[in-house]
This record gives structure tokens, sequence and C-alpha cells, in this order.
């Protein structure tokens, strides 16, 4: 009886650093995918401000092709 307490012991010491490095695993790589989504976020957002620039610019550039 004492063995199968020891083991179960030995079983359930042994797996809490398994079990300690799934969730690290976890948290970095929640970690991860919300810098990703930070970053793509604000790539789009300066995408779209060099859109409108560009496509004002063109505008602006037509407007005057047309004045003279």
């Amino acid at each position: 009886m004492w063995k199968d307490a020891r083991y179960r012991c030995v079983l359930w010491i042994v797996s809490l650093p398994s079990i300690h490095r799934i969730l690290e695993l976890r948290i970095f790589l929640a970690q991860v995918s919300c810098t990703f989504l930070k970053l793509r976020r604000e790539l789009l957002r300066k995408r779209r401000t060099m859109e409108v620039w560009v496509s004002s610019r063109e505008l602006n550039e037509f407007s005057n092709y047309e004045i003279k």
C-alpha cells in the first residue's frame, strides 16, 4: 500500500514541472499573439494613412493639371 502512495506522490511531483512548462508556453504564446496583433494593427493603420496621403496627393496633382 505504501508503495502505491509513494508511486503516486512521485508521479505527481514529476508531473509538476511538465504542467509548469505547458502553462509557461501557453502564456508566452498568448503574449506573442497579442504583440503580433498589435504590430499588425499598427502596420495596417500606417498603410491606410499612406494610402490616404497618396490618394489626396494624386487628387491635388490631378486638380493642378485641370487648372492649367
